[in-house]
């Protein structure tokens, strides 16, 4: 279930976060009880730590971030939307985001959302990057088959 598999994610986060100076990170969940992914779960588990931990890490030097991880069913599909109230992503490098050793960060391997993107496909499903619309930050959207 997602929601077990976000806990999961969570606890690594708030330990990580126990480290990391900066933000006082908040996540916040609308996810359906029902909301089931294809695959295996410790591959899910890892996709959202990784997202979890690139939202916080974008938002490190700020005072305090929002995370908000969500799902609904949308064309036969289930759609889990991780939204962060950062500094977005520069339309320049959206492109290159999941790109294997691609990151803005000189010391980091830039690994982690390539991985997300190797695993969420290996599970049968896609994922998107963007900007939000309407105020600052970055929305990261899995779609799975309904599971």
């Amino acid at each position: 279930e997602v929601g077990e598999v976000v806990d999961r994610a969570e606890t690594f986060l708030r330990d990580f976060l126990r480290h990391l100076a900066g933000a006082k990170i908040r996540v916040h969940r609308r996810i359906g009880r029902d909301h089931r992914l294809p695959g295996n779960a410790a591959d899910w588990e890892r996709v959202f730590m990784n997202l979890l931990l690139n939202a916080a890490q974008a938002m490190k030097d700020r005072d305090s971030g929002d995370i908000e991880i969500c799902s609904r069913v949308e064309d036969e599909h289930l759609v889990i939307e991780v939204i962060d109230n950062g500094p977005g992503i520069d339309e320049a490098i959206l492109p290159k985001i999941f790109t294997a050793r691609f990151s803005t960060r000189s010391k980091h391997a830039g690994l982690g959302l390539h991985i997300v993107r190797t695993l969420v496909e290996a599970n049968g499903a896609s994922v998107s990057a963007a900007n939000r619309e309407s105020a600052s930050g970055a929305v990261f959207t899995i779609r799975a088959p309904i599971a």
